[in-house]
């Protein structure tokens, strides 16, 4: 189905953990066969020219890839882009096989970190010769369980992640990119169900009866082995990878240090978060790259949105249109009720944040109060040490309640106002 293709192309990182379902085979000869110096041989002697045979290998990459063969496919997509850089097809998919090839030899990478605990070895031991007796694809196996086993604590698995989301920001820019661009992906047919024949039949497929016989005819089921993109499903893919990036990126700013050994410890998560606010390590900022991408993210996503409202506007201005009014396109479904005045105003809120120090308002006591926020500030200038933030409980009129530290949380709130935005009667 579209949308299944669409979690395919634009959470590529996550692919591998759908390997049991990929294709019994693996590459052929002739896959096999492409190399650089065959290729300008083939160039040289006139059979082919740069463009066709940039062409073909990025093809050949599109299938490998719909296969779960993501070595070859990365392979084939390079040097597609060593003959023609500008090859959209190469382009798109070596940026969004490169997040999953972080993860290759995933499984035998984590082998030290799981043998630290007998009964998580244990399941370790299991899940492994799941893989080995039930993924039955050569390639598929060698890409999850070759691979050294280097991943002893926490900073081995937030260095991967850091990893993965930084080829997810080449993904991000590699979309934004191509937003002038059309392409039209061809499926693997060993991907395309009987669901999505079955769905294109009854789109495209009419039928007469006479004299007691049914006749089905007009079917082009060409649909459901064919997707097409265009700017704005580039642009959907787009802001669908920087929401994961984001996602993964907040959570690996700080260091984790600490974090497994505290859990295995530890009867509850009052005593979980005693040994890590009790450990020197924990809570440190790592990478304060993952922060400081959150303004162009932000930005990227209004320009987005107010686009998306124009596209929606231009597809249904006939009131009772049919939803499937980008038929055959990756984004081909999509609601026909277009947003109010707020919406916008949100936009101009996160607009104005993502610029530069500004003011929100907040309902204090009844009245309505600026709180200074400096979004853009705190990415360049990040808070050092999460502990510092470590809350403290403080008596007031209505009860205990839990304050934190750092009024100015980490700089987020420069004028050390944050408690406004939980203000009460309660002093």
């Amino acid at each position: 189905m579209k949308s299944e293709l669409f979690q395919k192309i634009a959470v590529a990182a996550l692919a591998v953990f759908a390997l049991n379902a990929c294709s019994k085979n693996d590459a052929t000869p002739q896959q096999k066969a492409f190399s650089k110096g065959s290729i300008e041989d083939a160039i040289a002697s006139g059979q082919t020219t740069p463009k066709e045979a940039s062409e073909e290998m990025a093809l050949a990459a599109e299938q490998l890839a719909q296969s779960a063969n993501f070595s070859y496919a990365q392979r084939l997509a390079k040097l597609s882009l060593a003959v023609d850089p500008t090859n959209v097809r190469a382009r798109l998919w070596n940026a969004i096989l490169a997040p999953t090839m972080e993860l290759k030899g995933i499984v035998t990478r984590l082998e030290p970190l799981a043998q630290k605990n007998p009964a998580r070895y244990r399941q370790y031991l299991e899940e492994k010769a799941k893989i080995e007796k039930d993924v039955p694809v050569k390639s598929v196996r060698d890409f999850m369980l070759k691979g050294p086993k280097d991943v002893q604590s926490e900073e081995e698995i937030q260095a991967t992640l850091s990893a993965i989301t930084m080829r997810m920001d080449e993904l991000r820019l590699t979309l934004k990119d191509l937003k002038n661009e059309e392409l039209t992906i061809y499926r693997n047919p060993e991907t395309v169900t009987d669901e999505d024949r079955w769905n294109e039949s009854m789109k495209s497929c009419t039928a007469s009866s006479e004299n007691g016989t049914i006749t089905v005819h007009g079917c082009d089921l060409t649909r459901a082995y064919q997707v097409k993109l265009n700017g704005a499903d580039f642009m959907v893919m787009q802001q669908a990878v920087a929401g994961y990036q984001l996602y993964i990126g907040l959570l690996n700013t700080y260091s984790v240090h600490g974090a497994i050994e505290a859990a295995d410890k530890s009867r509850n998560s009052t005593e979980i978060m005693t040994r890590l606010y009790n450990d020197p390590k924990f809570g440190k900022i790592r990478d304060g790259r993952n922060l400081a991408v959150i303004p162009d993210v932000a930005l990227d996503a209004v320009l987005a949105a107010r686009s998306a409202v124009q596209l929606q506007r231009d597809l249904c201005a006939q009131q009772g249109q049919s939803t499937w009014s980008r038929e055959g396109y990756l984004i081909g479904e999509g609601s026909c009720e277009l947003p109010d005045n707020r919406f916008e105003a949100a936009l101009q809120t996160i607009e104005m944040l993502a610029k530069g120090p500004a003011d929100l308002f907040v309902n204090n006591k009844g009245r309505s109060t600026a709180v200074k926020v400096d979004l853009v500030g705190f990415t360049r200038r990040p808070l050092i040490d999460v502990r510092s933030l470590q809350p403290t409980p403080v008596r007031t009129p209505c009860g205990t309640r839990l304050e934190i530290g750092d009024k100015t949380l980490g700089g987020l709130f420069p004028q050390g106002d944050s408690g406004l935005l939980d203000a009460n009667d309660c002093q």
